[in-house]
């Protein structure tokens, strides 16, 4: 069980040195965006705010939403599953957690 823990525990790091190291500026800025987020907002209608929020092109915002997604660090629906609300994973908070952390 102490083995487990450990490798826990050295996952978790290496999982957020790899997003600190590998995120783009735009995906950390997205990131703390939805970490705050008190409203559930689909993909589509987060898109339009980021669009201002990070006053860049939609197709930039898709284009780092969908590694955030496929990394399973954000969840929201698709052309099947539509109106799911954008979620931060279990992941993805530990993740924020940390790039927050090295901010302060």
């Amino acid at each position: 069980m102490k083995l487990l823990v450990v490798f826990s525990v050295e996952l978790v790091k290496t999982l957020q040195l790899l997003a600190e190291e590998r995120l783009t500026a735009k995906q950390k800025k997205i990131l703390e965006y939805v970490s705050v987020m008190s409203d559930s907002v689909t993909v589509t209608s987060l898109v339009h705010t980021l669009t201002d929020v990070l006053r860049c092109s939609q197709s930039a915002v898709w284009n780092n939403l969908r590694p955030l997604k496929k990394a399973g660090i954000l969840s929201y629906g698709d052309a099947n599953r539509k109106g799911i609300p954008v979620k931060m994973t279990q992941i993805g908070r530990v993740i924020c957690i940390h790039l927050v952390e090295g901010k302060t």
